[in-house]
């Protein structure tokens, strides 16, 4: 990383790096990108393990609620009759992605044009380096994949039915 040069303006008054802003911008942008996509897929694994519950009437309530709630439903769901399907999914590392959200959703961008050190001011002020925010659309990621899986397990026909499963196959020499 090079150091920082403050940006002046006409009157030789520091001002905030334009450059640091933009890093911050695309991080930020990429992350919630990620968030996004995790709180859809989320939703929709949801909805897919209702179903496969047959508790269609508990979608509309279930897949509605804030990204917290979703994370609570999805965790109390790993403890149903379908809750293997999804019992690799991080649920503390779900809940730590949506707190980061949250923080950097709400939060406002401020720099010191003298440092050109920022910090994310909302109720509290938090540090937020882009290597910060990337980290986290990584996790997103991750745990994205992980959930991918236990979508195409809904989605997927099985292979062998039930039948076909319990009788015994001979191959041809």
């Amino acid at each position: 990383m090079k150091a920082y040069e403050p940006t002046f303006d006409e009157d030789g008054v520091p001002w905030a790096s334009e450059e640091i802003q933009k890093d911050y911008e695309a991080a930020l942008g990429a992350f919630l990108v990620a968030f996004n996509r995790l709180d859809n897929l989320l939703t929709r694994v949801i909805e897919l393990l209702l179903i496969a519950l047959k508790r269609h009437d508990l979608v509309p309530l279930c897949t509605t609620g804030t990204f917290a709630q979703k994370v609570l439903t999805l965790d109390l769901l790993k403890h149903s009759t379908e809750g293997a399907v999804i019992s690799s999914v991080p649920i503390e590392t779900i809940r730590e992605i949506g707190k980061h959200r949250n923080i950097v959703a709400h939060g406002h961008f401020d720099q010191n044009p003298h440092s050109g050190a920022y910090e994310i001011v909302g109720k509290k002020s938090h540090q937020y380096r882009t290597e910060l925010l990337e980290s986290q659309a990584s996790e997103a990621t991750r745990v994205w994949l992980i959930l991918r899986n236990s979508e195409a397990h809904y989605k997927l026909p099985p292979l062998f039915d039930d039948e076909a499963s319990s009788s015994s196959f001979t191959l041809a020499s």
